[in-house]
């Protein structure tokens, strides 16, 4: 027994001796192999418009560089953040979007390509200017993390570099003269003697007049620290006729260097913004100038108009912060509910909260809501992908009354599941398509709500031409279990025949031409919406009827455009707190209905301006624009600045304002009685802090918000943020062991081995001590 326990000792020493041995030659392997791996490295390339502006050719000085580099791949960046290899950067330079300098997301891009372990160098060609985010945590982490880096100087300006400022106007009216004034910002090369010419555009009414203006910087003009030279250049337009009166400046031979200012002075006629189509609205000489707008167009000037109108368009697109400002001191928006944003946008939520009328939602009968999916041969893939997509955003948008499924049919219909996050998970099942079979088993169900079923299918059944003579009877069953049917048709070929007449009375058979990636899963999902708020329409009406809770003068105008002409769908709404409710439907629901908010009006109407019939817009738009008065206070933030112009101050010659910001911080601002305006300048601290809006009067009825002047282009905000010298230092790359393969079977091995010897040695000690003793076992 004694000679086992020693063989048993000396085997656990051998093992652990060779697993110590093993352990340690994997190791010293491993780091021979890293050393010998080839260092990675990625070269970082700033395209944004500050860096291009230096170089005559600016593809042939990037290109040169990348090549010299030795790397391999490329990141880059300027308001996108783009991976490619030295080869197809070349063609990057001229078509990158350069409005913005995104350095941070570029370095968290650079760090991903270069993995998580080895010798790793980041290359970095920029001038060190950035936009957005700081960089400076990203390149601390870059720097933990074991990360070389190597900036790359630019080679020496060939080009002047000319960036225009915002443009801004001082109080326009008719007949009167404008001044403007473009702030101008110049960063000299001193081989570069070019002369800079701005070109002007004066366009109204569709007549345009052009002049130039040559540009150099003022005589004793001192740089700033980073040695630009800013002036502003001023000029007078006018007299300034009624209307909208755009100007241009343009740098002559720089077409993306443009800045655009709209002019619309007091005493013009009404300019009312359309945000979706502009069908039904008719033009009155002496009513309001419809102008379509898109999102874009409206955040931008959205103070050059004196209503909103938003028709069958998305709430999302609105700029809902600037558009509940605007209105809060004396703008007008009236919303008119359509298809694309009935009920799901109408909520207590956004800017929608202002309006007069909420969804009547409440007081419907419960019911469960089924989306039935057509899981057939040819839905499997990526159409059963794109309406899988389309469904998960609906959870959030259904009534508290109602639950939502998902079933799906191909040769028989599927087990229903409730709707959530990744229901349906599994692929379409696939096979032959038996609609009609599908609807009469969910007909013979019992159930004990009211059922909407949204079928997406393409129509086409088994039965051939015997579908068809079934779908009365189908129609019918479904009638009588209390399902309503609506249909969304996908294809270009659906058989809308079969689908027409399987559809519930009263539905509309919706449409999905293509239904074939996740690129259509919006339009589906706005379809799937449409049916599912569909019972909160009131169609075919024979009209609408005139109250008297509004305004008198507004009430009767009201009636005298005869509002009991014949109305093809209404929403079902209700009137919220201090709603003033001026057109009503037969059954006394509210359709169209006025409130204040703040200095201005929100109106609700429950149909839209393509439904001809009843046109009330003008009307409307008139009486809402009348109530904003010609004056309205402007506000102008520069250098620290403060100037409210539009407004009088009290007797003693100044008024009270309060800034307030979306952080919770206030402070109070007393505006001095100059010339043409009130003005004050702000202490160093408040000049830094990010305001959101000035108020004035705070505390009392008169109490007004004027929202704080947006920051301007990022590329043009002077002096641009930038790392200096001192930050751009080189770093050498640290090498960085992988933390996966052989590194945890190493360390494994050492282990085994400790323990295997501390065994054996274990073993071999309580041997010894037991002969010793003379005990047998």
């Amino acid at each position: 027994m004694a000679l086992e326990r020693s063989a048993l000792a000396r085997a656990a020493a051998v093992l652990g001796t060779l697993a110590l041995v093993a352990g340690a030659a994997l190791t010293l392997w491993r780091r021979a192999g890293a050393a010998a791996a080839p260092e990675r490295r990625v070269l970082l390339v700033d395209l944004s418009r500050s860096m291009r502006a230096r170089w005559s050719d600016p593809a042939a000085v990037i290109d040169r560089i990348a090549q010299a580099s030795g790397a391999r791949e490329v990141v880059a960046f300027g308001a996108e953040v783009a991976r490619c290899d030295a080869a197809q950067l070349r063609g990057l330079v001229h078509g990158f979007d350069g409005s913005a300098t995104e350095l941070a997301a570029a370095l968290e891009t650079a760090r991903a390509a270069l993995g998580e372990a080895g010798r790793r160098t980041l290359l970095v060609l920029s001038d060190g200017g950035f936009t957005g985010e700081d960089p400076r945590s990203r390149l601390a982490e870059l720097a933990r993390e074991g990360i070389g880096m190597r900036w790359i100087e630019p080679p020496a300006r060939e080009r002047s570099e000319l960036v225009l400022g915002e443009a801004r106007a001082g109080q326009a009216r008719v007949g009167a003269a404008v001044a403007l004034e473009l702030p101008l910002a110049l960063l000299p090369a001193p081989s570069d003697r070019a002369a800079r010419t701005l070109e002007i555009e004066v366009e109204h009414a569709g007549a345009t007049q052009r002049s130039t203006r040559a540009l150099a910087p003022p005589l004793g003009a001192a740089p700033d620290a980073h040695g630009w030279l800013s002036w502003p250049l001023r000029l007078e337009i006018g007299p300034l006729e009624a209307g909208q009166t755009r100007v241009r400046f343009t740098l002559a031979g720089q077409a993306q260097a443009q800045r655009e200012l709209a002019l619309v002075p007091a005493g013009s006629r009404p300019r009312a913004a359309v945000f979706g189509p502009l069908s039904g609205l008719g033009a009155l000489a002496d009513g309001p100038e419809w102008v379509a707008v898109d999102a874009v167009r409206l955040a931008r000037e959205l103070e050059t108009f004196d209503l909103v109108l938003s028709s069958d368009a998305s709430f999302a697109g609105l700029p809902s912060e600037a558009l509940e400002a605007w209105i809060r001191r004396g703008g007008a928006w009236i919303a008119c509910a359509g298809p694309a944003n009935f009920p799901q946008d109408w909520g207590e939520h956004g800017v929608a909260r202002l309006l007069p009328l909420a969804p009547a939602g409440a007081g419907l009968a419960p019911r469960d809501v089924i989306f039935l999916l057509d899981g057939s041969g040819s839905m499997v893939g990526d159409p059963w992908k794109t309406a899988r997509a389309a469904l998960q955003p609906l959870a959030d948008a259904a009534g508290s009354d109602e639950r939502l499924f998902v079933r799906s049919f191909a040769a028989a219909l599927g087990p229903a599941q409730p709707l959530g996050p990744g229901v349906p998970a599994a692929d379409a099942p696939g096979g032959p398509t038996a609609l009609c079979d599908a609807l009469a088993a969910l007909a013979r169900e019992p159930a004990q709500r009211e059922r909407l079923v949204v079928l997406l299918s393409d129509g086409e059944d088994r039965g051939g031409k015997e579908a068809l003579a079934r779908a009365a009877g189908i129609a019918q069953a479904l009638s009588g279990a209390r399902i309503t049917l609506a249909v969304i048709a996908i294809g270009t070929h659906a058989n809308t025949e079969l689908l027409r007449a399987l559809s519930s009375p009263g539905q509309e058979l919706l449409r999905c031409p293509e239904l074939s990636s996740g690129l259509e899963s919006a339009a589906l999902e706005a379809l799937f919406r449409r049916a599912l708020g569909a019972r909160q329409w009131a169609r075919d009406l024979p009209g609408l009827v005139a109250t008297q809770d509004g305004p008198s003068d507004f009430a009767a105008a009201l009636a005298a455009l005869d509002p009991g002409r014949p109305l093809a769908r209404c929403a079902a709404l209700r009137a919220r707190a201090g709603a003033r409710v001026v057109l009503v439907t037969p059954e006394h629901a509210p359709a169209l209905a006025l409130t204040r908010a703040g200095l201005g009006w929100t109106a609700a109407a429950g149909f839209d301006p393509s439904l001809a019939a009843f046109d009330p817009w003008d009307t409307l738009a008139l009486f809402l624009a009348r109530s904003r008065g010609p004056e309205r206070p402007a506000l102008v933030v520069r250098a620290g600045r403060v100037r409210v112009e539009g407004l009088a101050a009290d007797p003693l010659g100044w008024a009270r304002a309060e800034l307030r910001a979306s952080d919770g911080a206030r402070a109070e601002l007393a505006l001095a009685q100059t010339s043409g305006g009130l003005e004050a300048q702000l202490a160093a601290p408040l000049a830094r802090h990010a305001w959101r809006e000035l108020v004035l009067a705070p505390g009392t009825p008169r109490e007004q918000s004027l929202p704080w002047p947006a920051q301007a282009d990022p590329e043009d905000r002077l002096p641009r943020s930038e790392l200096d010298a001192s930050e751009r230092q080189d770093l050498p790359a640290r090498e960085v062991p992988a933390v996966a393969g052989e590194g945890p079977l190493a360390l494994a091995l050492v282990g085994a081995g400790l323990a295997f010897s501390f065994l054996g040695a274990a073993l071999g000690f309580f041997s010894r001590v037991r002969a010793a003793g003379g005990t047998k076992f």
